[in-house]
This record gives C-alpha cells, structure tokens and sequence, in this order.
C-alpha cells in the first residue's frame, strides 16, 4: 500500500501552506470575503473555483430553503448572467471549502471548447488567445453544480471534492491537443512538457482509489460527464465507462508535449493513497499538476 497523503508533507507546497494546510488567506477565514485576491495561491492556478466564483459563491446571501442568492457587485461579463441565481447552500459550502486545495502549475494550457487547447497566462511569454473562455467553461460547470437540486443524493464533502478535482483534471489539455496549440514548438520547459501525461495518468489513479457510495458516484459522474460535452462536443475525450476521468493516455507521441491517444486501462496503483481527511482530497487529486516547491 502506498504511504497516505498529507498536505502537510505535499513538496509542491511552501512551507507555510503546509502548516496551515492551506494554499491560501482566504480558506483561513469562514464568512464574506472582502478581498477576493486571498483566495490565490502564489504562482498556482485556481483549478476548481476562478478566484471571482469562489468569492461570488462565499458571498452568497442564505435563504430559508436551503438555497442562496447570488449577489453580484462588480461588471465582470463571465458573471453578470448569475446576477439574482439560487444555488443549493449545501453544494456551495462544500465546493467552497473543498476548491482551495485544486490547484495546479500556471504553466499548463487550458481545455478550449471543441477539443482545443489554450495557453494559460502562466506562460508569460505566450499568447493566452481563448483562456478567458477556457476559464468560463469550468465557471459554467461549477454553476451547475451549485444549482443541484436541495433533495439530490449524493451530495457529500468527498462526492463535491472528487467532482471539483475531476474537473480540474480535465480542464488541463492533454498532450495530444497542446502539442497541437499555437507556438508549441515554443515551450522552455521541456521536462514538464514531456511528463505531461504521466502525471495526467497519475492523478487518474489517484481519482479511482477513492471510495464513493452509488449515490455519490452518481452526482459526481453526472457534474464531470456536462464539462466534458462542452469541451468536447464531439465526443473525442469523454470519461470512462462509469467513471469520472477519461481513459488513460499515452504517453509517448508527439512532438513538443509527449503524449498520444487513450489507451487501455492502467491496472498501477497511484504513487500516494488517499489522505486520512476528506477536506485534503483536492489537493491529494491535483498535486501532480503541481511543480515541486523549493521553498
């Protein structure tokens, strides 16, 4: 059996997250969130709730039935639509308390829709044509997430977490479309370039080893399976038979990001187990998107 994970040990964390068990100000504190920037974590990307949605979500206005109103105060364009929106009070809390630890590398490249990839700003020196959509595909299935009806089954802090961190997996292009993006032939890192999808096939592994009841599996099977026909509406990448992750990829193939198509199921077992808490599954799921943290 692999040695648990713990946050408290993750090498992609600096020394203060792992003492907190934190990778950010805000998910210290409970309540209202007057400044959104606390929810970044420094040079990680916010893989399961954009930092406006996360603040948006935290500063929903509670109502008598188990639902909140969503109350937005600024012009952003990606939320103007959900301005007056229910969501389940339930869902949202645990999506709130779970997205901190969903993190990746900001040197990764976004899943655009129709089975592209973007660069994300964390590539400085490129383009980021596309990362705002790329970004309102994930704001989109989170929001359907937290609109889940107050008498679905299923709903639990590990079935909210697991779904959060399979849509974060997703949302990291495969190597077989980022070695297809614009300017590819570009990239100064090469090593994480080239491990791209061992460490996608990673976090799979991670993603199958957690126990889920029918009912949870079901609520998070339904959430991913939406994210992955609005990336992918032609079916190309879709999940697993009854799973929440697509089918491993390989890993050889390419040219800049190696990497290739699905292949057979893997039967490894993933390099970490499970952690002992429920509220570190997150950042157990993401951490191979992370690069290890020196300080």
């Amino acid at each position: 059996m692999p040695p648990k994970y713990s946050i408290s040990t993750d090498n992609t964390a600096n020394k203060s997250q792992r003492q907190s068990g934190k990778f950010s100000k805000a998910a210290k504190t409970t309540g209202t969130l007057s400044k959104p920037k606390d929810f970044r974590g420094k040079k990680l990307h916010e893989a399961g709730l954009p930092v406006d949605q996360y603040a948006l979500l935290r500063n929903a206005i509670p109502n008598a039935d188990g639902t909140s109103t969503l109350q937005v105060t600024n012009k952003n364009p990606s939320l103007l639509s959900y301005h007056g929106s229910k969501v389940n009070t339930a869902v949202a809390e645990k999506m709130i308390s779970s997205a901190d630890g969903a993190r990746t590398s900001t040197s990764i490249l976004l899943s655009g829709a129709n089975d592209t990839a973007v660069w994300h700003s964390g590539y400085i020196e490129k383009k980021t044509t596309g990362q705002p959509q790329a970004h309102n595909l994930v704001r989109k299935a989170n929001f359907k997430m937290a609109s889940t009806s107050t008498s679905t089954k299923g709903v639990s802090d590990r079935s909210v977490s697991v779904a959060i961190g399979s849509i974060a997996l997703a949302s990291v292009a495969p190597a077989e479309l980022a070695d297809k993006a614009p300017r590819s032939s570009s990239t100064k890192e090469v090593a994480w370039a080239n491990s791209l999808e061992e460490r996608r096939n990673e976090v799979k592994l991670r993603i199958d080893g957690i126990t889920l009841a029918p009912a949870e599996r079901s609520f998070v099977n339904k959430n991913v399976s939406e994210y992955f026909s609005s990336i992918s509406p032609s079916g190309k990448r879709r999940p697993q038979n009854k799973r929440s992750y697509s089918p491993p990829r390989k890993t050889k193939g390419g040219t800049y990001f190696k990497g290739g198509g699905y292949t057979d199921p893997d039967p490894k077992k993933p390099k970490l187990s499970p952690p002992s808490r429920d509220a570190e599954l997150t950042a157990y799921i993401t951490q191979p998107l992370r690069k290890q943290n020196k300080s």
